[in-house]
């Protein structure tokens, strides 16, 4: 039971995150006083740059936030595969397909939010952002963990020719 909430855990709450995230009927008006916020705290705060940084740092949130459902969910399918060693598909292409399923389900959740309207280009730009953040993490993870890489790779391999 403890593995599955330390594996499973992160999952659901970043999931549960962008639920909450997405049923916010004023999320543009809170995006815009965070935005205000952090470009006052700079002193480059004026409207033109509000308008040209928002769309911008609003996408940058997608990513932020797939980015880290994406990393989550690859460890937790990297550990099951592991762990049970029966699925054929890697870690990887089980986490696509949730970056996929949950970004299309989340922009149909959002078309029932009022203020609120689903895109099928917020389900790409979720999805590229987790796969891109998935990216630097694990690049990140063998450049700064380079044994424990290595060992990882290994046993990867090992299981894959099983």
């Amino acid at each position: 039971m403890k593995q599955i909430l330390l594996t499973w855990g992160p999952v659901t709450l970043v999931c549960a995150m962008i639920f909450i995230l997405s049923a916010d009927a004023h999320s543009g008006q809170h995006s815009q006083a965070l935005l205000g916020w952090i470009l006052s705290w700079l002193h480059v705060r004026n409207h033109a740059r509000m308008s040209a940084f928002e769309e911008p740092f609003r996408k940058l949130g997608h990513v932020v936030v797939y980015s880290l459902l994406a990393i989550f969910s690859w460890r937790a399918f990297n550990f099951w595969k592991q762990k049970k060693r029966r699925s054929r598909m890697p870690p990887f292409l089980w986490t696509l397909l949730l970056l996929v399923l949950y970004a299309a389900s989340d922009e149909w959740h959002q078309t029932f939010v009022p203020t609120r309207s689903g895109s099928v280009r917020d389900v790409v730009v979720d999805t590229l952002g987790g796969l891109f953040g998935l990216g630097l993490y694990l690049g990140c993870s063998k450049w700064l963990w380079p044994r424990r890489a290595e060992s990882f790779d290994q046993e990867y391999e090992l299981s894959a020719m099983e």
